[in-house]
């Protein structure tokens, strides 16, 4: 993971790692996921952006709810991401677009997206269809 010839602030931690051990029934595609320490300084012409997709959530545990973060760049990944949320039951507290709270109604269509990409997930393993055979039949996006 380390290079050997990099300093220490140079060095990606490998966070990815970390963050499977807290979390290790949700499946996360970490191929975009950017963690970096928060010791590390950057130099004056470099530039930190914002995550183009923004995921707040809770997992609850008995009495208490954990809130985590997701972040990602790619919409597809964050759109999985609430399928999985949904499937988990966990609860999606703000989803947020360049840093930016979405409006009600852009954050009710991602959210019926996903719930129609899990309800065809389940209908396809419950029935033992195929998805085109799903679609035909029932209507949800496979």
């Amino acid at each position: 993971m380390f290079q050997s010839g990099r300093s220490q602030w140079q060095q990606k931690p490998p966070c990815t790692a970390k963050i499977r051990l807290l979390l290790p029934k949700l499946r996360l595609a970490m191929s975009s996921h950017r963690c970096y320490p928060s010791n590390v300084h950057l130099k004056k012409d470099q530039h930190t952006m914002l995550a183009k997709y923004t995921v707040e959530y809770t997992t609850h545990f008995k009495r208490h709810s954990q809130p985590h973060h997701y972040i990602t760049d790619d919409p597809v990944s964050c759109q999985e991401f609430v399928e999985e949320l949904l499937e988990r039951g966990c609860g999606i507290q703000a989803i947020k677009h360049e840093g930016v709270p979405l409006t009600p109604k852009e954050f009710d269509r991602i959210i019926k997206t996903a719930a129609g990409i899990f309800a065809s997930k389940k209908i396809c393993a419950s029935l033992g269809i195929k998805p085109e055979e799903e679609k035909y039949r029932f209507g949800f996006t496979a």
